[in-house]
């Protein structure tokens, strides 16, 4: 994910089984695109797994997540 694209922003959420999760404005859209996705930077332990994984809002704005594999194939999400 090309994260220069985006921008932490001061919205955030508490779920009483995951912990804190912070949101991410896509900058580079005009107008910005808010909250587009979000993640749990310090999960509770139970919940560590989460670490390095975003949650996305798909339907927001027409994301588009495209990840290469190891073995140099492209995936999208949604296809």
């Amino acid at each position: 994910m090309k994260l220069d694209l985006f921008e932490a922003n001061d919205h955030h959420t508490i779920c009483p089984f995951k912990g804190e999760a912070d949101y991410w404005t896509l900058t580079a859209s005009d107008p910005a695109a808010e909250d587009i996705f979000w993640t749990y930077r310090t999960p509770f332990p139970e919940v560590a797994g989460l670490v390095g994984h975003l949650g996305v809002y798909h339907e927001k704005d027409g994301v588009r997540v495209e990840i290469e594999t190891p073995d140099g194939a492209t995936h999208s999400f949604p296809e």
